[in-house]
């Protein structure tokens, strides 16, 4: 029962009716004016790193600490992605926004949508994410995930656990589309605060860094190795 609860609650904060339409394989979110496509496949995260390492690294940095030898002559200074309980940078950002970013550049950054595939756009996208996080932290969030969540979302993040078949429009963390429209602090937000009125939140139950851990691990269903 506390599953569903949770589960109705996330839904309700994230508000999922409406944030984005879906049509033959694209989305158009609202508070973006361009259409962003997806690949067939997950995004590969060694895939992203062999991109990042070619085209990015000189400036962000090989850790993602903004700190490469380009960014020293750089203004504004490169973005950080490193791990850190919260990192304004990719945690406030969805993902379409991000691919938008290295698609379109944020100046001083070039734009590399002439100069990648859209696969390898997203690789990178996913890679820039995994530089916030740890294998530790992936670890711990799927730990909090089994325990709280999967009752409800599932084993594999599916929305398709037992106890949240009466729950309307559960989503599926392993659909891109869908995921890239919400940013992993809204993620936070709803699993922190849940609804207003009767309903618990997990804010009581579960650490920040617990909390963002799952975040983490929910995050991670997007994308493969």
């Amino acid at each position: 029962m506390a599953t569903r609860i949770v589960a109705a609650a996330l839904l309700a904060v994230l508000g999922f009716t409406g944030g984005a339409s879906a049509d033959k394989g694209h989305v158009h979110h609202l508070h973006m004016e361009k259409t962003v496509f997806f690949p067939a496949q997950k995004p590969s995260i060694a895939s992203g790193k062999v991109v990042y390492e070619k085209f990015c690294a000189a400036c962000h940095g090989d850790s993602g600490r903004g700190d490469g030898p380009a960014a020293a002559a750089l203004t504004p200074k490169p973005t950080p992605f490193a791990d850190s309980l919260f990192n304004p940078s990719v945690h406030e950002m969805t993902h379409s926004h991000l691919f938008d970013s290295v698609t379109h550049g944020v100046p001083p950054m070039p734009a590399f949508g002439m100069v990648l595939t859209e696969a390898q756009r997203w690789d990178a996208t996913a890679y820039v994410w995994a530089l916030s996080t740890t294998p530790e932290r992936l670890r711990d969030g799927q730990e909090v995930y089994r325990k709280f969540c999967a009752g409800c979302h599932g084993e594999t993040g599916r929305g398709d656990g037992p106890a949240g078949k009466g729950i309307r429009r559960m989503p599926d963390f392993t659909d891109l589309k869908w995921m890239s429209g919400v940013e992993d602090a809204r993620f936070f937000k709803g699993i922190s605060r849940g609804l207003h009125g009767p309903v618990a939140s997990w804010g009581g139950q579960l650490s920040e860094q617990e909390r963002w851990n799952v975040v983490d691990y929910i995050r991670s269903l997007t994308h493969s190795e």
